[in-house]
């Protein structure tokens, strides 16, 4: 994919349509080898129905992105057969309508190449188990969550937490059943929860469209996996459902246009890390534009904006916010500041990572030393600190301690 990125690019294919052609080929790709569509049906109609020479491959491209957005009572009749026995995939991903990039035949085998690639909620449910009653209300409380991740980037947070939600989900079921020894007639039953759950705000747009694509990706992975649990075929097609993506600065926006905090289960993220001495001028418009209003706000990292802007956006709910964090915010004169108005807001601590090492597999960005911090406005009954041995160790296991909250 990054081989045909930069040939695409190089020649002229740029911007947001590069950016939105190359998201749509990662979906096409996945189905292709997932079962989404029959087993190599789109790499077969690309390597027999276009020319070795590449010239004819970007116009079948968009000739497919059409197919795929279009119901199938609207295709017209005389449709090519292999085309038309794509489906209906709807989702918005192949609404937009893009300009015909050009292939050589360098780039048509690139293009070939990549054809062929392949806490809380779990704890109630192990206290619930043996209790179909307890199972279903853990079900209806699953059936009502939603989550925002306000600085998302392409989606990690998200997707895995989707992922968890719907392993569990599936967990439940398995147990209902053994306990009613029956097998429920209808498995669209088991799906409790949607990717429209999902509400991010992301400042790129590149990311963005990968984050929609990738929950979508996420849940044909849980779809395929609850098919296997119970011996029975799903498919999730046409996509109706979408997550919530906001294409936006997540510091200006107030995030109650996205999503009603009383709605809202969750916050969770990786806010961007930048040090207050670093911001350059826009950051730190941003950041008094958003925070403005707490006292000595210019002596904070950027990250502690988001704390501050989820804070106030919790005012009155049962919101729970949990966000990784450099740990310059635990540490020196940002302490007085951020946690001084965090306490005024009646925020309690409920469970925090002490400092680890964060990496990441991008080109050129540092290794920087993080914590977690996951808070809300009610106590816990109990609390969890976990400790690393040796921050620098990588995956070791942190040591997991557990306190009862202070009395006030």
């Amino acid at each position: 994919m990054v081989a045909l990125h930069d040939e695409l690019k190089a020649n002229g294919y740029t911007g947001h349509e590069l950016e939105l052609f190359l998201v749509r080929l990662m979906f096409l790709f996945f189905a292709d080898d997932t079962g989404i569509f029959p087993k190599d049906q789109f790499a077969f109609l690309m390597e027999h129905r276009t020319r070795e020479d590449g010239s004819d491959l970007g116009p079948m491209l968009s000739q497919v992105f059409q197919v795929l957005n279009m119901p199938n009572d609207r295709r017209m009749k005389n449709l090519d057969a292999e085309p038309a026995l794509l489906p209906y995939m709807n989702g918005g991903l192949f609404s937009e309508q893009l300009s015909v990039p050009s292939f050589d035949l360098p780039m048509r085998r690139i293009f070939l190449h990549c054809c062929l690639f392949l806490d809380e909620l779990r704890g109630e449910f192990e206290k619930s188990r043996g209790n179909a009653g307890r199972l279903r209300a853990l079900l209806g409380r699953i059936a009502g969550l939603k989550l925002l991740d306000p600085a998302c980037g392409c989606g990690n947070f998200l997707i895995l937490a989707y992922r968890e939600l719907r392993l569990l989900e599936i967990d439940i079921h398995k147990e209902i059943q053994r306990l009613e020894k029956h097998k429920y007639l209808d498995l669209q039953l088991y799906r409790v929860i949607d990717v429209d759950a999902m509400y991010d705000i992301e400042i790129e747009e590149f990311p963005s469209q990968i984050a929609r694509t990738a929950l979508w990706i996420m849940d044909h992975l849980m779809n395929v996996r609850l098919s296997e649990e119970f011996a029975e075929y799903i498919i999730r097609l046409p996509l109706d459902a979408t997550p919530h993506i906001v294409q936006a600065n997540a510091l200006h926006p107030d995030w109650r246009d996205l999503v009603k905090p009383e709605e809202l289960s969750y916050i969770l993220g990786k806010p961007p890390f930048v040090g207050a001495k670093l911001l350059d001028a826009n950051q730190r418009l941003d950041v008094e534009f958003a925070i403005g209003h707490v006292p000595n706000f210019g002596l904070l990292d950027l990250v502690a904006a988001w704390y501050i802007k989820a804070a106030d956006f919790i005012a009155g709910t049962g919101i729970a916010v949990a966000f990784v964090s450099t740990n310059s915010i635990t540490q020196g004169e940002q302490v007085g500041v951020l946690w001084s108005y965090l306490l005024s807001c009646e925020v309690r601590i409920n469970f925090a990572h002490r400092t680890f090492k964060w990496t990441n597999e991008a080109k050129g960005v540092a290794t920087v030393f993080c914590v977690i911090v996951g808070f809300s406005l009610k106590d816990k009954e109990t609390k969890t600190i976990l400790d690393y041995p040796d921050i620098r160790g990588g995956t070791n296991p942190p040591a997991c301690k557990e306190y009862q909250p202070l009395s006030d």
